[in-house]
């Protein structure tokens, strides 16, 4: 994972069965969470700079900082940190040729030039992709969370998500998600 933060995405994945193989971020107070909970494969470290090369993985996945996408920033833009993050996303791609790809971010992410370096270039290594906004209270969170979730997969268009706690799935078909207010799982059903 690049941008592993405390390990959220990587605790799912070995839930899942994935064996985590590496992870890189710039804070190390996460990092030392991620390395005392899943492992010494987390390296602290800058992405922009990482040399990928040498890692074998399946899977790769990305979770982007989200700050200047945010519906909560006022001060809203994209910085050239945020390019310089997307291009060390396309080389790390380019270099580990994952079998799979994913990133997870706001759902404003998808109209940034970030995003679109990424989906080019997913595009130009001949991955098929599948783009879409998620609520996670459809797959049994307590919180409505909708986050923009690209998969890609090598030459084959990735299978949709299957939404394990949506009552009324046509809803979904134009993006709406039935009942905003209320999760369909509570804090302590979760």
């Amino acid at each position: 994972t690049m941008f592993s933060g405390g390990g959220g995405f990587d605790l799912g994945a070995v839930a899942c069965g994935y064996v985590p193989v590496f992870g890189i971020d710039n804070n190390a107070i996460a990092v030392e969470s991620y390395a005392r909970n899943i492992g010494e494969h987390i390296v602290l470290g800058d992405v922009r700079t990482h040399d990928y090369s040498g890692i074998e993985a399946n899977h790769l996945h990305a979770s982007p900082s989200c700050k200047t996408s945010s519906m909560a920033n006022t001060n809203k833009g994209e910085t050239d940190f945020d390019i310089e993050c997307a291009e060390a996303v396309c080389r790390a791609i380019a270099q580990i040729k994952p079998e799979t790809f994913s990133l997870e971010n706001v759902s404003n992410y998808v109209r940034t030039e970030s995003f679109n370096k990424i989906f080019k270039a997913l595009e130009r290594m001949s991955y098929r992709t599948s783009v879409k906004v998620y609520d996670s209270a459809n797959f049994g969170v307590p919180q409505h969370r909708r986050r923009l979730i690209l998969r890609a997969k090598l030459r084959e268009t990735p299978k949709d998500l299957v939404m394990t706690h949506l009552k009324n799935k046509d809803l979904d078909q134009m993006g709406l998600f039935w009942n905003y207010f209320k999760p369909l799982v509570s804090w302590y059903e979760a």
